[in-house]
């Protein structure tokens, strides 16, 4: 078994043996400091002299590939940065500091805080990482230049040989991700440069029009051609003439056509009550001159546990980049010919108990309908509920109708409501629970990585509970919440019947998002048999090739097996003639070991539920 394998066992052994209290609040019964001690323990026998950089990237754990990002390799999707992998990156760096001395700066002082100051000015930072590193090389142990021995390494008799070999990481990254403009400014600040080198001669960035230089302390633009994903390179070239490169994405959500303001042409306000916990309503009027809602499409938040998402980041995008055929006009466009004028609701707690947010539904109702009577409007409000907003629009309709209390709805659209709840494979909960607890030489690596602080958020809020089917942290798996929500909706559903309900009712499910029912990963329906595993550890493992041996024939052989569609007989996978309907599909990778050090890597693709609809 080569040394790599050796300590990944010995980190995975370590990690087995923590106990863990499965309470959603609870911190896991982890004692970090003597996690740290023995990782150290592990290298306390060893001459370190030769890793002259300070940072052993064996002494951490691996949260990205970094051998991925040297700079020097094509720029490829494997090592396209983006904030969180950028995150992730200095989380691996940060723990693999040997002294003091060499340590990346505190994440929550020196990144973390000042990026998320940084965000709200007019230009986003770029963070840059740029550093030697050392690792122990691939065969010391079967080369005999180290010796493992009660848990430690220790010199071996080849002493002749070094068992570190040198590497470079080298990744830049916007801060901030997605954006409205085609022109993006950017700042290259000092802050933000995380380094071991001192002969950084330029720096260059392309985005997509040629390369320009760019200098510390001064904000540059990057015009893009379009919207949707593009990408932005950057270019570093060092005293001796050495050049390393670069890339990062953006998320262009701009509009096609520029219809309705790009800002609302009023705003109302509704305070929180006992009952709900308030909102904000923007309104873009269809003839702004006049000030009047006389003909609303009412759109809910979807659900929007961040409590960060309005109209604009939202939807502006979605309605302008759906172009009609038949009329060639954008959504947008269309909704603005018809008359419409768009409310949109954005809870104050997007991810409030649903039943909360559906008091707050009604209060808008009632202010869109006072409105109208003001400006002398009898035409009926159609209502948007994409998402947990379809949900929620539905108890509120529901629950007027059967107290007698007139709405004025003539009809609800719901997109990918979760009537019946949804489903987040357990996996993946446990995953993130414990992975926003972990942490680098003590820190919790959410500091190190935006994206988990506002997992760490979204697990635990009262909407997140009550849609999800399965909850990991409970000992039966159920989730009461769930339950009880599921319970007083079905009762609610069944104390007004249709033909007491004032509102038409339609769902719409986004399936493949493109409107073919007919193709091949659109063939399953809700409740078919996916796919089906039976057989031994011992026969799946048995007579495992390293796959380093293999020719790329046995490769793809191997990889067939495995690489299949679970809608497709023919492939292995169920049999189906339904439509629809809330799959999609995930592509894993996984490292298998089989005894004396064997390895395979497997590419997995499944499909999951993701969500019932009633």
């Amino acid at each position: 078994m080569n040394l790599q394998n050796r300590f990944l066992l010995l980190v995975c052994l370590f990690l087995t043996n923590f106990t863990f209290t499965l309470t959603a609040q609870d911190e896991p019964d982890v004692d970090w400091e003597d996690f740290e001690a023995d990782i150290d323990n592990v290298f306390s026998q060893l001459d370190m002299s030769d890793v002259t950089s300070g940072l052993l990237l064996d002494r951490n754990l691996t949260f990205l590939n970094i051998h991925d990002y040297t700079g020097t390799g094509p720029l490829k999707d494997g090592n396209l940065c983006t904030p969180d992998k950028f995150g992730y990156l200095y989380a691996t760096l940060y723990g693999m500091n040997l002294s003091p001395a060499t340590q990346l700066p505190d994440p929550q002082t020196a990144y973390s805080e000042t990026m998320d100051a940084l965000e709200d000015g007019d230009a986003v930072p770029l963070g840059l990482l740029l550093y030697d590193y050392h690792k122990l090389k691939e065969n010391v142990i079967d080369d005999n230049i180290l010796q493992w021995q009660n848990d430690r390494l220790v010199p071996g008799s080849n002493t002749s040989v070094s068992a570190f070999e040198e590497k470079r990481v080298f990744a830049v990254t916007g801060l901030a991700e997605t954006f409205d403009d085609l022109s993006v400014t950017f700042t290259l600040d000092n802050s933000f440069l995380f380094t071991n080198y001192t002969d950084i001669s330029t720096i260059e960035f392309n985005d997509g029009s040629g390369w320009e230089t760019v200098t510390f302390g001064q904000d540059f633009t990057a015009d893009f051609p379009g919207y949707g994903g593009q990408t932005v390179e950057i270019r570093l070239s060092l005293t001796d003439g050495t050049t390393l490169t670069s890339h990062f994405s953006v998320v262009l959500h701009g509009t096609l056509e520029q219809t309705f303001g790009d800002n609302p042409d009023a705003e109302h306000f509704i305070f929180p009550t006992g009952a709900h916990s308030g909102g904000n309503v923007q309104i873009f009027y269809n003839c702004p001159d006049e000030a009047e809602i006389r003909k609303p499409l009412i759109i809910l938040d979807a659900f929007d546990p961040t409590d960060e998402e309005d109209f604009n980041s939202r939807f502006r995008a979605k309605l302008t980049n759906v172009i009609l055929p038949d009329e060639q006009v954008t959504l947008l466009e269309k909704i603005e010919n018809e008359g419409y004028d768009i409310v949109y609701l954005d809870y104050l707690y997007g991810a409030d108990d649903m039943r909360r947010n559906a008091q707050l539904v009604k209060d808008l109702l009632a202010y869109v309908n006072e409105r109208k009577i003001l400006s002398g409007s009898e035409e009926p409000n159609i209502m948007f509920g994409p998402s947990m907003g379809g949900t929620i629009a539905k108890i509120a309709l529901l629950e007027m109708d059967r107290d007698g209390e007139a709405h004025d709805v003539e009809k609800l659209i719901a997109l990918d409501a979760q009537f019946s709840g949804a489903n987040l494979n357990l996996a993946t909960q446990a995953m993130v629970y414990h992975v926003v607890k972990m942490r680098v030489r003590l820190i919790p690596l959410r500091w190190f990585v935006g994206g988990l602080r506002k997992l760490d958020r979204i697990m635990n809020r009262p909407a997140t509970r009550q849609l999800l089917l399965y909850h990991h942290w409970e000992s039966d798996l159920v989730s009461p919440e769930h339950e009880e929500f599921l319970q007083f909706y079905q009762d609610l559903d069944a104390s007004v019947p249709k033909a007491d309900r004032n509102f038409e009712y339609a769902v719409i499910s986004n399936g493949s998002l493109n409107g073919n029912t007919t193709a091949a990963r659109q063939t399953c329906s809700p409740g078919d048999k996916l796919f089906e595993i039976n057989m031994s550890l011992n026969e799946y493992l048995e007579n495992l090739d390293d796959i380093d041996d293999l020719t790329d024939a046995q490769k793809a052989a191997k990889e067939a097996k495995i690489n299949f569609n679970p809608c497709d007989p023919s492939l292995g996978g169920a049999a189906s003639t339904g439509g629809l309907s809330g799959f999609l599909a995930g592509v894993s990778e996984f490292v298998l070991f089989a005894a004396g050090g064997n390895r395979v890597k497997i590419k997995f693709e499944a499909w999951a539920l993701t969500r019932r609809a009633k």
